[in-house]
């Protein structure tokens, strides 16, 4: 359990007791741009100040900023060190870090301070939080900042179930997260936090495997599920759902469903399976599989 710690609180000393009666073992030290920081002098000591008297309570310690000059990284990265710090943390907090440059801002950083590990936190105002995590990964980061479904403030931070299935299947990283396990997760936060999840979200939106056009319907059926998808559903515990709409009646996917289903429809009879279905859509957004079925038993008999 770890909480965030104020360099620039009055008390420095107060804010890790506070943080240490909360029952946290782990003081993470985020240093911003603030008037209580009244010259690089006194900044340099409050480093000091926190992460010593952090040490000395028997908790570890992250010590962390954001956009400096390197000149000023190299001041900041040796006070903490020499403080005993445990990690040290990148922060992208305002979500504007191209991500080639952060991977080399944490091979810049990783040079600073060796052995000791490096995490990083990211936000998604430009939508690469994902991206900028995965490039600090490929820089040397050990450690980084997620959370379910995306959420947190302005735009949000990058997302466990992106970041997790990134490293499992693109880096083959193993984060020991059972997979299988995702999709259940993210939707029991949605209910407990009430905030819906895009549909289209990645990972974890409801529309990441419904598939309605009629190629991608084609070869589904024909079990070449790999053409459209990188990963089977189940293996973060969401299903795939066929649907037949308005892109799917170009009577490719519809021969080979009706062949599969042991059905030998005459082109009259195919042209009728059409006609029923146009005429469901002129008041519904598609029609399910199983309705299909039905109608195709229907005329083909």
């Amino acid at each position: 359990l770890s909480s965030h710690a104020r360099m620039y609180a009055p008390d420095v000393k107060k804010e890790v007791d506070d943080i240490v009666a909360m029952g946290a073992d782990h003081v993470n030290f985020l240093l911003v741009p603030n008037p209580e920081l009244k010259s690089k002098q006194f900044t340099l000591n409050r480093i000091r100040e926190g992460i010593t008297y952090a040490k000395d309570q028997g908790v570890s310690v992250a010590f962390g900023t954001g956009r400096i000059t390197p000149r000023y990284w190299k001041v900041f990265s040796e006070i903490a060190l020499e403080a005993g710090v445990d990690r040290i943390v990148v922060y992208d907090g305002n979500g504007c870090m191209v991500p080639t440059a952060f991977k080399h801002c944490i091979k810049f950083v990783k040079s600073l301070v060796g052995a000791i590990p490096i995490e990083v936190h990211t936000h998604q105002d430009l939508g690469l939080a994902t991206a900028t995590t995965l490039a600090a990964i490929e820089g040397g980061a050990e450690v980084v900042d997620v959370i379910i479904n995306g959420l947190g403030d302005r735009a949000g931070n990058a997302s466990l179930e992106e970041v997790v299935l990134a490293c499992e299947m693109l880096y083959e990283v193993p984060t020991g997260i059972r997979l299988e396990k995702l999709y259940n997760l993210c939707r029991t936060v949605e209910r407990m936090m009430g905030v819906p999840i895009q549909p289209n979200k990645a990972v974890c939106g409801k529309n990441c495997f419904i598939h309605e056009s009629d190629l991608h319907v084609e070869q589904l059926l024909a079990g070449s599920w790999f053409i459209w998808e990188l990963y089977q559903p189940e293996v973060i515990g969401q299903t795939r759902s066929i649907v037949f709409g308005t892109t799917t009646l170009q009577s490719r996917a519809l021969r080979i469903k009706l062949k599969k289903m042991g059905l030998e429809p005459s082109e009259i009879q195919i042209e009728q399976i059409q006609t029923r279905i146009r005429e469901i859509l002129e008041h519904a957004e598609f029609v399910k599989e199983s309705e299909l079925e039905e109608i195709a038993r229907e005329i083909v008999k």
